[in-house]
C-alpha cells in the first residue's frame, strides 16, 4: 500500500559521508547508470547548491541484515553520485558565472575548479547546503519491490526519463535484476557493443536487453516501440530458463565480434540474440562466422537485411524481415527450440 513519505533534511556534507558507509545506497535495479548527465549539466548542478535550488530526493528507508537504517534511492541517484564524486575531487567545473557567497557576500570566479581548489568559504557553502529527502517508511507487510516500481513511475512518468526505462519499470523483479546485473557485468555492454551518447541517455541498452528476451521468449509482440514492450513485460512472467538463454546468447554475440563493434547495436542485437538462441550448439561456430562474415565485408546498402532497418524498423514487419534475412544469410538453418518457452 502506498503512503505519503516523510521529510528529512541532510547537509551536503553529511550525505557523502552517508554514501561513504553506504547508509545511502543505490540498490535499485531501475536506477539508471552513472555518467548520464554531460559536464555541462554537472557543473549546473553544483552550481545551483550555492544560487538555487536542487529538487528533492525519494528513497525507501528500511534495516539491512545488520539491523542498521539504510535508505536506498528511487530517484536522484544522479544528482547525489554527482555531488559526491565533485567532493572527491574526481572532476572540474566548465565555465560559469562568479558567485556570490551569501554568508560572507564575497564574489568568487570557481570556474575550472575542482573542490578542493575552491576557496574555503565556497567550499563551506556547498558542505552546509541542505538537501530534502522524501522517505517512504517500509513496514513488515510492505513488497518493497511493488513499492519501489510505483513511486518511480508516478515520479518520472511524463518527465524526462524515456520510455524506454519506463517500461523496465513495468516489468517483474526477475527481469530488472537480470537487466541491471546484464548491464553492469556482462561483457557485451560494457566492452563490446556500440550506443551512442544519445542511445545511452535515452535508456537504448535497457530497451535492448528487453527486446532480446522478447524474440528469445517467443510471446506475441505488437511492435517494437517501447509501449508496447512494456506492455509484454507488465503482462507476462519471465521464466529463469529465458533469462539464462538470453545471455547464452549475449555470451555468443560476444564470442562472435570479440573487440568493440559498431554492429553490436541496438538494433542488431536483438535479432542476433534471436537467431543464436535457436541455433543447436553444433552449428554455433559456423552461424557466428557468416554472421561476422556479412556484418564486417557482405553487407550492402539496400539488401534484404538493411532494408528492414533505418525508418519505421520497431514495426513487427521490419523485426520479422530482419530475422528472416539474416536467417537466410547463415550458411546453417537455425532449429526453432525455443517457440513461446515462457509460462
Amino acid at each position: 500500500m502506498l503512503r505519503r513519505p516523510y521529510e528529512k533534511s541532510w547537509s551536503v556534507q553529511r550525505i557523502c559521508t552517508m554514501i561513504q558507509k553506504q547508509t545511502i545506497t543505490f540498490d535499485s535495479a531501475l536506477q539508471r547508470p552513472v555518467g548520464q548527465w554531460k559536464i555541462e549539466d554537472k557543473s549546473l548542478l553544483i552550481d545551483s547548491l550555492l544560487r538555487m535550488y536542487i529538487p528533492s530526493i525519494y528513497a525507501i528507508q528500511s534495516k539491512n541484515e545488520n539491523d542498521n537504517t539504510v535508505y536506498d534511492i528511487i530517484d536522484g541517484k544522479q544528482r547525489l553520485t554527482i555531488i559526491s564524486s565533485f567532493l572527491s575531487d574526481e572532476w572540474k567545473l566548465t565555465k560559469l558565472q562568479p558567485i556570490q557567497v551569501e554568508s560572507t557576500e564575497e564574489i568568487y570566479d570557481i570556474s575550472g575548479k575542482r573542490f578542493s581548489e575552491l576557496p574555503k568559504d565556497v567550499q563551506e557553502e556547498i558542505n552546509g547546503y541542505m538537501l530534502d529527502f522524501k522517505l517512504i517508511l517500509l513496514n513488515e507487510k510492505d513488497h518493497k519491490d511493488n513499492i519501489v516500481n510505483e513511486i518511480f513511475y508516478r515520479l518520472n512518468n511524463g518527465v524526462a526519463v524515456s520510455k524506454e526505462h519506463l517500461a523496465l519499470v513495468k516489468a517483474k523483479p526477475n527481469v530488472q535484476d537480470f537487466a541491471h546485473r546484464i548491464l553492469t557485468e556482462h561483457k557485451l555492454f560494457t566492452d563490446i557493443a556500440h550506443f551512442p551518447p544519445s542511445s545511452l541517455k535515452k535508456s537504448g541498452r535497457e530497451m535492448t536487453v528487453m527486446q532480446s528476451i522478447l524474440l528469445v521468449s517467443g510471446l506475441e509482440y505488437k511492435s517494437f516501440a517501447a509501449k508496447d514492450v512494456e506492455k509484454v513485460f507488465a503482462d507476462n512472467d519471465i521464466s529463469e530458463e529465458i533469462l539464462e538463454l538470453t545471455e547464452q546468447s549475449f555470451n555468443d554475440i560476444v564470442n562472435t565480434f570479440t573487440n568493440h563493434s559498431k554492429h553490436a547495436s541496438k538494433i542488431n542485437i536483438p535479432i542476433l540474440s534471436n537467431i543464436l538462441a535457436n541455433t543447436a550448439d553444433e552449428n554455433k561456430a559456423v552461424i557466428r562466422e557468416s554472421i561476422l562474415k556479412y556484418f564486417n565485408t557482405d553487407m550492402e546498402k539496400g539488401d534484404d537485411y538493411k532494408k528492414n532497418c533505418g525508418a519505421s524498423c520497431t514495426k513487427k514487419e521490419k523485426v520479422k524481415g530482419r530475422i528472416t534475412a539474416l536467417q537466410n544469410i547463415s550458411e546453417v538453418k537455425t532449429s526453432n527450440v525455443s517457440t513461446h518457452r515462457v509460462v
